[in-house]
């Protein structure tokens, strides 16, 4: 997903050996379309990979392994860099991007298919 311009991209992921390109997938693929909340977990590792899956729809973000990794302390650093992230953006709630890149609200829904049908036959 590009945050900055607020879109989904498709591209090939070699460092994702835990799989947060694949969660963030599925989010996008099923959060449109299921009527129960979902939440994301594996490898997010910062404040961005907390945004994109908020955008691809998770209801929840699972952390605790960066607590585990980093302390506490990193609380502060993932809620300034959403309060950042959304004020640049013009947001003034999570509920304001919430699910604004899953499948169903995406103008580039496509993308989420082209990528699930290239993983399935790579």
């Amino acid at each position: 997903m590009d945050l900055k311009n607020l879109k989904s991209i498709t591209k090939p992921s070699f460092d994702d050996p835990i799989g947060f390109d694949h969660a963030l997938r599925w989010v996008a693929l099923l959060s449109g379309s299921c009527k129960f909340d979902i939440a994301a977990s594996g490898n997010i590792r910062n404040a961005e990979g907390v945004i994109k899956q908020l955008l691809a729809g998770a209801a929840a973000v699972q952390i605790a392994s960066l607590f585990y990794k980093n302390g506490l302390e990193t609380i502060a650093d993932l809620l300034k860099g959403i309060e950042s992230w959304m004020a640049e953006h013009n947001f003034s709630s999570i509920e304001d991007f919430r699910g604004k890149l899953n499948q169903a609200n995406n103008p580039q829904s496509e993308a989420f298919i082209r990528a699930q049908y290239v993983k399935a036959i790579s």
